[in-house]
């Protein structure tokens, strides 16, 4: 797909954005992308005080919870269940994600996550003994995933919580660039850890290599985060980085946060960088990369090997969750 990018002059377009920043609270912004990845209209814009990335129109409250209960899953996955192949790569992604974060958490710990999904990050910690529960807004896989893997979760969101430190872990996968606060969802969640406790936080690296931003865009994704926007984003919420888990050139982009004593704004200099980094997007460095080649090429054949296997390998993980 041909990224469709605002047109450059000297003077970039000014969007036009009614509500502020949600990380400096500022109100000039520029639109750098005017298409998703369908090829549909979507405009994206740059926050020209903090390089903040969102969409130019963040959708309210209402708007959100109709999508994501009933639409989201359908739009995005093309599935109101998961999948046998989605339950088996996303059972992957869990257990690794567990062998990552497990040292940082004392044993029978408890944890937390928000928007759940199929419930692949939750029962890892539950089979090796740690006090699970989490939410998840979409019907259907909230549905599979407390009926087929017995996970401890509930259909609703994170305003249906109510604010309690108890938790040693909360866990973050892939939905904070769906939220339209994101720092006002950080403070909440700040306030759900105990004392010691952790945030891990996984986004969708905007700084990553990509042949341009349309290729990327979607109305789901309210915001984009790079390493130094989600870092701030973080401090200004009242978080201080404990791990950088990723590296630079992950298509994903994962932080451990702890609660810090106060909320801090964001250095300057955020926009020049990110500007820079949208300017750098070019298609053909990106698709001749050797790395992109052999990812192609390696992403073939684990989804024919997820075909050929995966209802039998999902009977033997329902068949390890019923178990326990």
């Amino acid at each position: 797909m041909t990224a469709v990018l605002a047109p450059k002059s000297t003077q970039p377009p000014s969007a036009n954005r009614a509500a502020p920043c949600q990380l400096c609270g500022g109100t000039q912004f520029e639109i750098v992308c005017r298409r998703d990845r369908r090829s549909d209209q979507l405009n994206t814009v740059v926050c020209r005080g903090c390089g903040l990335v969102s969409h130019e129109t963040i959708p309210d409250d209402a708007a959100l919870a109709q999508y994501y209960a009933h639409e989201y899953r359908q739009d995005y996955h093309q599935e109101f269940q998961p999948s046998p192949r989605r339950v088996i790569r996303e059972w992957h992604r869990g257990q690794a994600r567990f062998d990552v974060l497990r040292p940082w958490i004392q044993p029978g710990g408890r944890v937390m996550e928000i928007g759940s999904g199929i419930g692949c990050n939750l029962k890892p910690f539950e089979l090796s003994g740690f006090d699970t529960t989490g939410i998840e807004p979409g019907e259907g896989f909230c549905k599979f995933s407390r009926e087929r893997l017995g996970c401890q979760v509930r259909q609703a969101s994170l305003n249906d919580l109510p604010t309690e430190a108890s938790y040693d872990l909360v866990l973050l996968v892939h939905v904070l660039e769906h939220l339209n606060s994101p720092r006002e969802s950080l403070r909440r969640m700040r306030g759900l850890l105990r004392e010691g406790g952790r945030l891990y936080v996984e986004v969708p690296n905007l700084a990553a290599p990509h042949p341009g931003l349309a290729n990327i865009c979607h109305f789901a994704h309210i915001y984009n985060f790079t390493p130094w926007t989600l870092t701030a984003l973080g401090r200004a919420s009242g978080l201080e980085v404990e791990q950088v888990l990723s590296v630079p050139q992950d298509g994903n982009l994962a932080i451990l946060f702890r609660r810090a004593e106060s909320e801090q704004s964001p250095p300057p200099g955020l926009y020049e960088q990110t500007k820079t980094l949208l300017d750098s997007f070019e298609p053909w460095s990106y698709y001749l990369r050797p790395s992109y080649v052999a990812g192609r090429i390696s992403r073939m054949v684990r989804q024919l090997s997820e075909r050929i296997a995966a209802e039998r390998r999902l009977s033997r993980i329902l068949e390890r969750c019923k178990a326990a």
